[in-house]
């Protein structure tokens, strides 16, 4: 027992360094979700958080309709919210679920590679190219997308021995993402080619017969239910897929869903139909087979490639028994060339790349429109200056909510002083002051306002200090002014 709760405990450290070693090469847009969060009405209709939205809704009410045609699909998705709504779970928790789903399968990946003799090494390296494919993208860079639980059933069908985790697996996932029907054949046929039995039959009765009698009870309960509470019908979903596709984009949201892992997959055939042709043409035409089910019915051409995960582990296992695998450390060359490939998400009509964790943390401290504020102020003032009060406050404050910084709280003050709002005024050029101690300009119209209001003594010590901060600047010319202003 000791020794099977370090081989825990070890697998989930190592899952969780490789997510860390994923997440730094390839990042999601944490500026994207910083503005959403911060400035929901303007940032909520992003392909990276619009989803999110939907299913933020659903943790308030499990059973609400979804209104939106493009996000209608997630109306029986319903498993990860009913848990957040019934556990009094916080919105972003629930999210984050996706990403603790990611870690969840690579401990997987790493607890089986143990189990079945491999290094924690090669555990290592198994996991680097199972994960860097578009399950753990999007479950990381695309808010309410929960492809990693999904992996995650589609693995434990596959690989995992516990017969009660397999059928837990086919009773949930489905309603975490219906596409866990496409992958749950291959997810068989891995597990057979895994397990080789000697006898097919009795193999079937033990290992097959409850999880294809759960998953057949769940496809016949959801087309029951389709195009009811605001889901879509069959005919109404089919409508919504493009079918104006280049072949060219097919083929390159297939790599892009496993990238390297197609390498893999691509070896364990080549050797398994030269030594077991059965076995090597049934991985290969179930491989086939359920890609091109999940391209065809999707818009997301990389998320397609999800349902074809469990065959990566497989094909890992068959390729290192071969001796040129290790003499050309075949292994590590596949882990450093999906670190170093690029890596996208594809669509069926555009494509979005994924950049490293340096190229995003560049992005958060300087931010480019449309998440700076600077443009937001500088329409504000235009507004102020048409005196279309409301639309300058408006803007205003969205620049204030996306950076709560020295300068966009001194042009917020600046438009109430113009509505002759001094008393709001002054409490913005306070805060910019406790910001930015050097920005004259926060001094000087907090002089001004203090004026304006009566404070004589309080306006004069600002403008003082107006002449300190900036004495060559036009602004201590006012500040002159203003003392005599005050003076006379």
């Amino acid at each position: 027992m000791g020794r099977r709760l370090r081989e825990d405990v070890g697998a989930v450290a190592l899952a969780l360094a490789v997510t860390a070693v994923l997440l730094r090469f390839f990042s999601p847009s944490w500026i994207a979700f910083r503005a959403w969060a911060r400035v929901p009405e303007l940032f909520s209709n992003g392909i990276l958080v619009r989803r999110a939205v939907f299913v933020v809704r659903q943790i308030a009410d499990p059973f609400v309709a979804i209104d939106d045609p493009l996000h209608r699909v997630v109306r029986w998705r319903v498993l990860v919210p009913l848990v957040g709504h019934y556990l009094h779970l916080p919105p972003m928790v629930v999210l984050a679920l996706a990403h603790v789903g990611c870690v969840a399968v690579l401990a997987v990946i790493v607890r089986l590679g143990r189990a079945h003799g491999f290094t924690w090494s090669e555990c290592a390296l198994l996991a680097i190219v199972v994960g860097t494919a578009s399950w753990f993208f999007v479950s990381t860079g695309w808010l309410g997308y929960y492809d990693s639980l999904l992996a995650l059933g589609l693995v434990t069908v596959a690989l995992v021995r516990r017969r009660w985790l397999v059928w837990l697996a086919c009773l949930l996932t489905p309603w975490i993402d219906e596409r866990f029907v496409l992958g749950f054949p291959l997810a068989l046929v891995v597990r057979v080619l895994w397990d080789r039995p000697g006898s097919l039959r009795r193999w079937s009765i033990g290992e097959a017969v409850i999880p294809v009698a759960l998953v057949a009870a769940n496809v016949a309960l959801r087309l029951s239910v389709a195009g009811s509470s605001g889901s879509p019908t069959l005919a109404q979903y089919w409508a919504g897929v493009d079918a104006h596709v280049p072949l060219w984009r097919f083929v390159f949201g297939a790599w892009e869903g496993l990238r390297v892992g197609w390498l893999v997959i691509a070896v364990a055939i080549g050797i398994l139909v030269r030594q077991r042709p059965g076995d090597g043409i049934v991985l290969a035409l179930g491989t086939i087979a359920t890609l091109l089910a999940a391209l065809v019915t999707a818009n997301d051409l990389s998320r397609a490639a999800t349902t074809v995960v469990p065959a990566v582990p497989l094909g890992w296992a068959v390729a290192r028994t071969q001796t040129w695998w290790r003499r050309f450390y075949v292994g590590p060359l596949l882990a450093a060339a999906t670190i170093l490939l690029p890596a996208h998400h594809v669509v069926t009509t555009f494509t979005v790349p994924i950049n490293d964790l340096w190229y995003e943390t560049h992005l958060l401290l300087d931010p480019p429109p449309p998440f700076a504020p600077g443009p937001y102020l500088q329409e504000a003032q235009r507004a102020a200056s048409q005196g279309d009060g409301n639309r300058a406050e408006s803007l205003a404050n969205v620049a204030l909510r996306l950076a709560p910084e020295a300068a966009a709280y001194n042009v917020h003050g600046v438009i109430l002083a113009r509505q002759g709002r001094w008393q709001d005024a002054l409490a913005d050029f306070d805060r910019a002051i406790t910001l930015d101690p050097s920005l004259a300009e926060a001094w000087m119209n907090r002089a001004r306002s203090h004026a304006a209001l009566g404070n004589a003594e309080a306006a004069r010590s600002d403008a003082r200090r107006v002449q300190a901060v900036a004495p060559d600047s036009p602004l201590a010319a006012d500040a002159e002014a203003l003392l005599r202003s005050l003076d006379g």
